[in-house]
């Protein structure tokens, strides 16, 4: 499913449900790791020829310890180099915290009480086509079988 589909990854993405520590994370920037792994979200625009298919993950080392653990392991990794700057161009989290929702309290009070993902998308679509009525669903597959008939 394309992202821009992803009713979830859009709502983590905006922000309206993650925890209230992610606006206020210490480990941005320079958290003290020797290594870093994420997704190489934008990887596209460093690397047009990957195949990003099934996802492409960037392994930055932090330290020289860090760059010496991923030498050692270089052989069994698929690899191309990358500047940070390509890495962080899609991926700004690294440096910066996302901002808090302005209706994050209000989701989240509504996902407590119980309501379901239906409810919760219908109260904030995230720019999402609302979910298809059964209506909606019946009309379409109607529609599908007489302009088969007609060819």
């Amino acid at each position: 499913m394309p992202h821009a589909e992803d009713w979830y990854l859009l709502a983590f993405l905006r922000s309206i449900c993650l925890r209230p520590s992610c606006a206020a994370c210490p480990a941005k920037g320079r958290c003290g790791s020797d290594v870093t792994l994420g997704d190489f979200w934008g990887v596209g625009g460093a690397h047009p020829e990957v195949d990003r298919s099934r996802g492409v993950s960037a392994v930055i080392a932090r330290t020289e310890r860090g760059m010496r653990a991923i030498e050692e392991i270089a052989d069994a990794l698929v690899s191309d180099p990358s500047e940070y700057a390509s890495v962080l161009e899609g991926n700004p989290s690294l440096e910066r915290s996302p901002a808090p929702h302005p209706d994050r309290e209000t989701f989240m009070s509504a996902l407590s009480s119980g309501a379901g993902a239906a409810e919760l998308r219908r109260r904030w679509p995230l720019g999402l086509p609302p979910e298809p009525t059964v209506a909606d669903r019946i009309g379409r597959r109607l529609l599908g079988l007489l302009k088969g008939r007609n060819r």
